[in-house]
């Protein structure tokens, strides 16, 4: 760990920070910044007590060691770093998923986050209004050890699916890129569009090869069903709740395209991936190697040529082993 002093131009308040890697870690540090405080600023035990209750109860009940920030009584409010020793060690997304609702940085818990720990250095005259910035915190429990929650790591989880970035697809929609699972239930807790999209595709091939096709309250029965047994459908995020009625939906959208002969294997998601059906089709006539290839090339002139033209070409191809898919595919 390397010391680094910042003399910044035209201010009197100068100091020093290094850099820790929190990636996992028995010790956490939190960072309290400008917490609203219109009482005593000389009044230590308070504010630090003030401070210590808007933390989580585990943090609450432990002892800790606390050091002002180097802006605290320069800026307004609270300033203050709060260093705890926890029972086991605790990754970033986990002490994020821990404190996100509470009011401190949760920029120290990124890999690459400069902490700025050590005491400031006051030039051009300038005083320290806290020369004593750092000591014990007692909590009046005799409590020196964070206990950290058991479900910390389903909530890391809960909260990625959470916030993680999402793509706009055509239809306007935000759809994740996989389907997420919480780890103690096994259930999908985002990504379930994708997952109702890819368990409609089971249900068709299952049920619309028999002789006759079933009925919209058959599909959509057994697509919730399956949908319940796997995805965990009190999980709410901005695309909102899943009932029964999108799965009425999709199966009437999907006996449709059944009957009209215009399946398309698309789902919401621009990014979805082609699933070929065992429905009722004929066996392809068989062709020459000459022909084959010949097929296969116009195939991918028209798919290349409609991507060129910023379309969102889909294109499903069976074609025998061998045949040079991949390469004719990777020369156009």
């Amino acid at each position: 760990m390397r010391g680094l002093t910042l003399l910044p131009e035209n201010e009197p308040v100068a100091r020093q920070s290094q850099n820790f890697s929190t990636t996992s870690h028995h010790w956490c540090m939190i960072d309290i910044d400008s917490l609203p405080w219109d009482s005593d600023l000389h009044d230590h035990k308070t504010m630090l007590e003030h401070a210590s209750c808007q933390l989580p109860a585990e943090f609450q009940q432990a002892d800790c060691w606390y050091h002002f920030s180097s802006s605290m009584g320069i800026k307004a409010g609270i300033r203050v770093h709060l260093w705890f020793w926890l029972d086991r060690p605790c990754s970033d997304a986990e002490m994020k998923a821990w404190l996100s609702s509470y009011p401190l940085d949760l920029l120290l818990f990124n890999p690459r986050q400069i902490h700025l720990t050590a005491n400031p250095q006051f030039i051009g005259g300038a005083s320290d209004p806290y020369p004593n910035r750092s000591g014990m915190l007692e909590a009046g429990n005799q409590i020196t050890t964070v206990s950290v929650p058991d479900d910390l790591e389903s909530r890391a989880i809960s909260l990625a699916a959470m916030t993680k970035a999402r793509s706009r697809s055509k239809s306007g929609c935000l759809d994740p890129v996989e389907v997420i699972r919480d780890p103690e239930t096994g259930l999908a807790i985002d990504g379930r569009e994708q997952l109702m999209f890819l368990l409609f595709n089971d249900v068709m091939r299952e049920l619309v090869t028999a002789e006759k096709a079933p009925s919209e309250d058959a599909l959509t029965e057994e697509l919730w069903a399956r949908f319940c047994q796997e995805a965990d459908i009190t999980a709410v995020n901005e695309r909102g709740s899943w009932t029964i009625a999108d799965a009425r939906s999709k199966a009437r959208a999907r006996l449709a395209e059944h009957e009209n002969g215009l399946y398309s294997f698309v789902s919401r998601s621009d990014r979805t991936t082609l699933v070929a059906g065992s429905g009722k089709v004929d066996r392809p006539a068989l062709r020459s190697v000459e022909e084959a290839e010949a097929l296969l090339n116009d195939c991918l002139t028209g798919f290349f040529s409609d991507l060129a033209d910023s379309e969102s070409p889909r294109l499903a191809v069976r074609i025998t082993m061998g045949t040079g898919k991949t390469t004719k595919a990777i020369e156009h």
